[in-house]
């Protein structure tokens, strides 16, 4: 009896120990997010979405967040740190500001992010982030296309502050009614590089475009700058490559780039 006694409560500690390395979420390939989504759902199909975190932390590595109906919600704040796509494409669906940036990608050195059709925006009500909409603060890339970001007068509509070296992407997007439209704000030695392509930077309090620092290089395409504080603003041996197809244009002060080269 002893020896029975012994066995049960080693398979007993197997038990438990079984149960402590069995992981807590299962992930999956693709979820889903839905304004009615909610975080006991699985997220696994349209049928039952979750909040973007939720979505986010049930997604695989390399894995996709699809958005699947229009709307806004002050919950669904995210912050990414991983290789994955957020893609609403097709729908209008706010992440609103709670304070802090409704998107932060803190991902890792080889990590690709894709922000693709989001909305982020500062509703009244709201006081808003001086974080700005969304902030990068580390990663490999970032592709931001299709997205709109809006409202955030104390912030940046997209405000990067990780250390390079990193590339981002920002692609046929408006930034509009923020404090700056792009902040580029690298810390850290290695340079960030950032292509702005075919983006509509308007209205914004001070800088349609502000380059902070000697690590901050960003190159500029096709891109409407308008109505703005300053337009572009290189400040602390920041560069700001223009290819001569932009409209620079109606801001309280142009500004410049500081090189020009032609598109080859």
């Amino acid at each position: 009896m002893p020896k029975l006694r012994l066995t049960c409560a080693g398979l007993g500690a197997l038990f438990v120990l079984c149960l402590q390395v069995v992981p807590a979420v299962a992930q999956q390939r693709f979820s889903y997010v839905s304004l009615s989504g909610t975080d006991v759902n699985s997220c696994s199909s349209p049928a039952v979405p979750c909040t973007f975190q939720r979505a986010h932390d049930r997604t695989l590595p390399g894995g996709t967040v699809f958005v699947v109906d229009s709307g806004a919600g002050a919950s669904n704040q995210l912050t990414i740190t991983k290789s994955i796509s957020i893609v609403a494409v097709g729908v209008t669906q706010y992440l609103a500001d709670g304070g802090n940036s409704p998107i932060i990608i803190d991902a890792g050195p080889n990590d690709v992010v894709l922000l693709d059709g989001v909305r982020v925006k500062s509703f009244p009500g709201y006081s808003p982030s001086a974080y700005g909409g969304i902030r990068f603060i580390g990663g490999g890339q970032l592709h931001v296309r299709n997205c709109v970001v809006e409202g955030f007068g104390r912030g940046a509509g997209i405000h990067i502050v990780g250390p390079g070296p990193s590339r981002i992407e920002i692609s046929d997007c408006v930034l509009s009614n923020n404090r700056d439209g792009l902040w580029v704000q690298p810390a850290g030695s290695p340079d960030i590089i950032v292509l702005v392509d075919r983006v509509t930077l308007s209205g914004n309090k001070r800088d349609g475009i502000r380059a902070q620092n000697q690590k901050a290089r960003v190159r500029i395409n096709a891109s409407t700058i308008t109505n703005n504080g300053t337009g572009l603003n290189a400040l602390n041996g920041g560069s700001l490559i223009s290819h001569g197809n932009n409209v620079i244009r109606d801001n309280d002060s142009n500004g410049a780039p500081t090189a020009t080269q032609p598109l080859r």
